[in-house]
């Protein structure tokens, strides 16, 4: 430690290269004990330094490294980084004709926007977008590390909360190409780049749709790695749930989703089946027709196998059963007919025990006996739903402490059962 902090402090050319290479060597093995050194001998203005010795990219490269480990590390240790300007000084670097001094600046950049939106907004207000953008737009498919580490920081870039704010356009098209990659790290980190963008404002999304990469993260939702499938039906689910006057579903749909997600919900990963489930769920509070493409997938028998079984993991359970809630209280008679020969009367019933749920199951029973009384009006017969009811114990909610929930059930009760 005393010869890396004699060489750091050296004006020898030698001497300083050979500490900064000691110093990535303790690095891989003592990398905290180390940081705390760096951090404590105040070395990190030093290391800095370095990075604006243009002449010397070997030295630049070792400070890169060092300075790599102090961002991956605590928010204190970043802090040090900030206070020392790192950022511009790392976005000058992204010019660099030097390849490793170019990835390992990315590869730091990245390191500080995943940080959080605070530090995420200084990388973009120093301007780092613009030079990623022209360098993800110029190299060359064959250099995949590059690739892979400049799609992951604009991945960054585009997360946290607050959205950050920036010209959408700038990086869309390049995005875009990107998905048509093959390289499961590339497209993994692509996809989030667009789930990130899709659940910012309207305007983004509109934007998104607009740059045709719909029907390609369709087609990823087919991908063999859960590491891309997973953002990639985190981006539509976005989409489908936007709050906007455009029919973003319908669109999503058209690109032929529906399909893609009915296998999902019987996926291995319990984030994926829980997600696709939720699309689905966004899906069926559509139109009647929106709705009808999710019955004709054939999902409703495994969607009512997961909402009544026991095993089913809570949250995949849970956004299973939105997806019968809102089909039954937005679909057409003929589709609530379909849902109830599926089973949906003994699955809404078990949610009027959910408080989460309970209005919504209520409103589908209801729904589901309006439907009823109209099918006994016509063939002069008792409603044919109301005795599929016995086990829901609707009459029980009459006294429920909620009094929007017992004055639901009281009118349900009042019109259909007494």
């Amino acid at each position: 430690l005393n010869q890396i902090d004699a060489g750091l402090n050296s004006e020898d050319a030698d001497v300083q290269l050979e500490a900064a290479k000691k110093l990535r060597v303790l690095l891989s093995s003592e990398r905290d004990l180390l940081i705390r050194q760096m951090l404590e001998k105040n070395w990190t203005p030093r290391l800095i330094k370095w990075l604006r010795l243009r002449d010397r990219p070997t030295l630049q490269v070792e400070a890169l490294w060092a300075l790599t480990n102090i961002a991956a590390g605590a928010t204190d240790n970043t802090s040090v980084l900030l206070q020392n300007g790192v950022i511009p000084t790392l976005v000058s670097l992204l010019d660099s004709s030097n390849e490793e001094v170019l990835e390992q600046s990315v590869w730091v950049l990245g390191n500080l926007a995943g940080e959080g939106a605070a530090t995420r907004d200084l990388v973009l207000s120093a301007g780092a977008l613009t030079p990623l953008v022209n360098n993800l737009k110029k190299t060359s498919w064959d250099r995949l590390s590059l690739l892979r580490i400049l799609t992951w920081t604009i991945s960054n870039l585009c997360d946290g909360q607050p959205r950050p704010v920036f010209d959408i356009g700038l990086i869309l098209p390049y995005l875009a190409k990107m998905l048509t990659s093959t390289d499961t790290e590339i497209l993994s980190h692509v996809c989030w780049a667009f789930s990130h963008l899709c659940d910012g404002p309207s305007t983004h999304i509109q934007a998104v749709v607009d740059s045709d990469v719909c029907f390609r993260l369709v087609e990823l939702l087919s991908h063999s790695s859960w590491r891309v499938t997973k953002p990639a039906l985190r981006a539509i689910g976005n989409i489908v749930c936007a709050e906007d006057d455009h029919d973003y579903t319908q669109h999503i749909i058209e690109c032929g989703a529906v399909p893609s997600l009915r296998r999902l919900i019987a996926h291995s990963n319990r984030e994926i089946q829980k997600e696709a489930c939720w699309t689905l769920s966004n899906i069926a509070a559509g139109t009647v027709d929106q709705i009808q493409c999710v019955l004709d997938s054939g999902c409703i028998p495994s969607l009512m196998g997961l909402a009544a079984s026991d095993t089913t993991d809570a949250e995949v359970k849970s956004e299973a059963c939105w997806v019968v809630l809102n089909a039954t209280s937005c679909g057409s008679d003929s589709q609530i007919e379909y849902l109830v020969n599926q089973g949906c009367i003994q699955i809404l019933g078990n949610l009027l025990e959910e408080t989460s749920m309970v209005m919504m199951a209520l409103e589908g029973l209801e729904r589901i006996l309006q439907v009823g009384e109209l099918e006994a009006k016509r063939t002069d017969s008792p409603n044919p739903y109301a005795s599929l009811m016995a086990s829901a114990n609707i009459e029980t909610l009459v006294s429920h402490k909620s009094a929007t929930v017992a004055k639901r059930a009281s009118r349900i009760w009042q019109q259909h059962f007494v």
